[in-house]
């Protein structure tokens, strides 16, 4: 019997030590929140990057439709994508502090709308330029494109509210930020009018 307690004194002291190992990997590799002031420089310069990349691209969609060149709005909305992606990698990687926890969360799921909204258009532009059926494509692009824009308007509220002022919005007054093409080739402007 006094091998069996061994063995168990042997499993309890491995446990607490594995227990204490991993709480102190974990704080550790979490760390604490970062102060409102980082975040605030570290998430506007992020957002303002993404919104100028937006504009440029914007340009570029225009031109490439002026010139019917469906193929190239595809291939530069699957890089806007990609850049959707890694912003969304980048504000999910900060570490906001309890009163800015909102404006992550509601910033990670506009960015997701984003995306949504560029894959039906993308599927949308795709079957027209194969000349297939696109009505319920038409349907999808739309209701992403509506999603982001009311999750556009809840972003642009909580801007307000913690007193936040992106380039776009000091650039044009009232205007609020916008990044997916919608319902034409080229794209819109997310932000509703």
């Amino acid at each position: 019997m006094s091998g069996l307690k061994r063995i168990g004194r042997s499993a309890t002291v491995l446990v607490l030590v594995l227990v204490v190992s991993g709480t102190a990997l974990l704080a550790g590799c979490g760390g604490s929140s970062m102060s409102a002031s980082d975040y605030k420089a570290q998430y506007t310069g992020t957002i303002d990057k993404f919104e100028s990349q937006i504009e440029e691209d914007d340009r570029k969609a225009n031109e490439l439709v002026a010139k019917n060149d469906l193929a190239a709005v595809i291939a530069l909305l699957n890089q806007r994508i990609k850049n959707v992606d890694e912003v969304f990698d980048e504000i999910a990687a900060l570490r906001p502090p309890a009163e800015m926890r909102d404006l992550q969360a509601i910033t990670l799921y506009y960015l997701f709308a984003v995306k949504q909204q560029l894959q039906a258009q993308n599927n949308l532009n795709d079957a027209i330029r194969k000349e297939e059926p696109t009505t319920d494509l038409v349907t999808a692009a739309e209701n992403a494109k509506a999603r982001t824009q009311k999750v556009t308007r809840e972003l642009v509220l909580e801007l307000e509210k913690l007193g936040i002022t992106l380039k776009v919005m000091e650039q044009q007054p009232g205007q609020q930020p916008g990044s997916a093409p919608a319902s034409s080739p080229a794209g819109e402007s997310t932000a509703p009018q």
